[in-house]
C-alpha cells in the first residue's frame, strides 16, 4: 500500500501536521508499504527526519499557493505517478473545494482535522485525535464519510509505542522539568517560560527546552541560556523526544499535537495556549484531571508560570494524579488502528487481463453466482476461455478486477457498452468476500471510473427479483427503479446524478 501525504511546515504554522502524519507513514512503512510526502517545509531538518524514516518528499512548487485548485491537480497527477491507494491530507487550508477535487479523480481520501475547519467534508475517512471531538463538528460531510474520533486515534510515532510497556515512577519532589512550545513558536513564548523558571525555589532542577528548526528565536534563547545561573540545555531538532519525555518529572508545553505523546507516557503537564485550535485541547485535558491549563500565552505572566511549576514540583500526589488519568486516555495503537482501516477498506480496480481467465472461471460457476445468474448452468472452461478472450478484445467491453490493500482479488466489474452511450453491467464478489461491505465500495468506484474515462452517460443494471442482496447494493449506489416485471428488475444510474 502507498500512502501520498499531503502536510506543509512553516515558521507560522509549525511542524505539527507532518510530524503526526509520520506516525501514520511509519506504521505503514513496517507493515511494507510506500509512504510519499508532498509538502511545502520550508524547513531542511524536518526534510531529513522523513527521508531517515524511509519517506520520499517532493517538494510543492513556489508558485502553487498550498490549498490551492493548482495544488489539488498537481497532487492529484503525483497520485497517479505513484499509483497512492490514499490520500491524506492534514492542514486547515484544505477545505471543502480541494477535498472535492481529489475525490472527483477517484481518489481515497483521509483527512486530519481538529476543529471541523470545512464547510463541508468529501474525504473516505475524518480522523480527529483530540479529546473533544465529536460527531456534531462534522454534520456536513458525504453519506459515505466515516468518523475516527477521539483519543482511540491519538497519532503515537513509533519513538513514543517503543515506551507502551514502560512505567512511569513518580518522585517525591520532581527535579526534571520539559519545555516545548511547539516547532515555530514566533511569539517567543518560549523566552516566558524561561524568565518564570528563573525564579522557583529550588535552583537545582534541571531543565531541557526543545525548539523546532521553524523557531527564529534561537539565537536568543541560546544566549539567556547562557547568562542564567539555572541548569538549562537548550536542544534544537531532537529526534529523541520520547526519552527527554520519560526522562522529565513535569512538562511546560503548547497545547498541540504533542499533549498526546505526553498524556501518552504519563508525563504531568502544564499547558499553555498559543492558538485557537489548542484552547478546547487545553480546556479538556485540565476538565478531565489529565492536565493543568494555564490558559492563553498573552495573559500568562512568568509569575504565575512560577508558581505553577513550584506547586506541581512539590505536589508528588497531584503528579500522580495527572499522570494516571493522562495515561488511561492514550493507548498508543491510534495509528495502528487507522492503517488498518485504510488497508480493510481499500480497493484499487485494475484492468482485468489473459492471466486472469482461470480465476474468474472459478468465480463465475460459484454456487452463488449461478443462483443470483439468469442461466443457472455451469459454464464449461472451453466456453468460459472463448467468451473470455473475445471480451477482452472487444472495444465496448470494460472488465475491471478490484484489488484489497493487500493485493488480493476482492471481485470483478463489467460493462458492456451500447451504440447509445448507455453500458450494462454485471458485477460480483470472490469467494469468501462476501458479506464484508465490498460490494456497494466495488460498485460505486467502477461507476466513478467508468464515468470518468468513457463518454458512457448511462448504467443499466438487471438484476433477478429475488436478489435481495444485489438490490440493496445497487440502491446504496444510488441506482434507481426503471422497470420491473416477474423475470428481472432494470436499475438505472444516469451520470448526471454522479458528477
Amino acid at each position: 500500500m502507498h500512502l501520498l501525504i499531503r502536510a506543509d511546515a512553516s515558521r507560522q504554522q509549525g511542524i505539527g501536521h507532518v510530524m503526526r502524519c509520520l506516525a501514520l507513514a511509519q506504521v505503514c512503512l513496517d507493515e511494507g508499504g510506500q509512504v510519499t510526502y508532498l509538502t511545502s517545509l520550508s524547513t531542511r531538518p524536518v526534510a531529513d527526519r522523513l527521508q531517515m524514516e524511509g519517506v520520499q518528499v517532493r517538494y510543492l512548487a513556489d508558485s502553487i499557493v498550498p490549498g490551492s485548485q493548482e495544488d489539488a491537480v498537481y497532487t492529484v497527477e503525483l497520485s497517479k505517478v505513484f499509483k497512492a491507494a490514499w490520500m491524506i491530507l492534514d492542514g486547515y487550508h484544505f477545505g471543502e473545494t480541494y477535498q472535492s477535487w481529489i475525490k472527483k479523480n477517484g481518489l481515497q481520501l483521509l483527512a486530519i482535522d481538529d476543529y471541523g475547519h470545512a464547510q463541508h467534508y468529501w474525504a473516505d475517512y475524518i480522523v480527529n485525535p483530540n479529546v473533544y471531538a465529536s460527531e456534531t463538528l462534522y454534520a456536513h460531510k458525504e453519506s459515505y464519510t466515516k468518523l475516527l474520533l477521539g483519543c482511540t486515534y491519538s497519532l503515537i510515532r513509533n519513538e513514543f509505542y517503543g515506551y507502551r510497556n514502560w512505567l512511569r515512577e513518580i518522585p517525591t519532589k520532581g527535579k526534571k522539568i520539559f519545555v516545548t512550545l511547539g516547532g515555530a513558536d514566533p511569539n517567543n513564548v518560549t523566552l516566558n517560560v524561561l524568565k518564570g523558571l528563573e525564579n522557583i525555589k529550588d535552583q537545582e532542577v534541571e531543565i531541557i527546552v526543545v525548539i523546532g528548526g521553524s523557531n527564529p528565536n534561537y539565537e536568543q534563547l541560546l544566549d539567556f541560556t547562557q547568562k542564567t545561573d539555572l541548569n538549562i540545555v537548550l536542544k534544537c531538532n531532537v529526534s529523541n523526544m520520547a526519552e527527554l519525555i520519560v526522562w522529565a518529572d513535569i512538562a511546560v508545553t503548547a497545547g498541540g499535537s504533542t499533549c498526546w505523546d505526553i498524556a501518552f507516557l504519563g508525563l504531568p503537564n502544564l499547558i499553555i495556549v498559543l492558538a485557537d485550535n489548542q484552547l478546547e485541547v487545553a480546556e479538556k485535558l485540565d476538565d478531565l484531571g489529565a492536565a493543568i491549563n494555564l490558559g492563553w500565552y498573552s495573559s500568562i505572566s512568568p509569575r504565575s508560570i512560577t508558581d505553577a511549576v513550584d506547586n506541581l514540583l512539590m505536589s508528588s500526589d497531584l503528579r500522580q494524579t495527572l499522570s494516571n488519568t493522562a495515561r488511561q486516555l492514550v493507548d498508543g495503537e491510534g495509528s495502528r488502528r487507522i492503517v488498518r482501516k485504510l488497508r480493510n477498506n481499500y480497493l484499487r480496480l485494475r484492468t482485468a487481463n489473459q492471466a486472469d481467465d482461470k480465476m474468474l472461471w472459478e468465480w463465475v460457476n460459484d454456487p452463488q453466482v449461478r443462483v443470483s445468474a439468469f442461466s443457472s448452468k455451469l459454464i464449461s472452461w472451453e466456453e468460459h476461455v472463448a467468451w473470455f478472450t473475445h471480451k477482452l478484445q472487444d472495444p465496448n467491453c470494460f472488465i475491471f478486477i478490484a484489488m484489497d490493500g493487500d493485493d488480493l482479488p476482492v471481485g470483478q466489474v463489467r460493462f458492456d457498452v451500447e451504440a447509445t452511450n448507455q453500458a450494462e453491467i454485471d458485477i460480483h464478489l470472490a469467494p469468501g468476500r462476501r458479506g464484508s461491505g465490498y460490494g456497494s465500495r466495488l460498485l460505486m468506484e467502477a461507476v466513478h471510473l467508468i464515468f470518468r474515462e468513457t463518454i458512457i452517460e448511462v448504467i443499466n443494471a438487471y438484476i433477478k427479483p429475488d436478489n435481495i442482496a444485489s438490490i440493496k447494493t445497487f440502491e446504496k449506489a444510488n441506482f434507481s427503479m426503471k422497470e420491473r416485471n416477474a423475470s428481472s428488475y432494470h436499475y438505472v444510474l444516469e451520470r448526471r446524478k454522479v458528477t
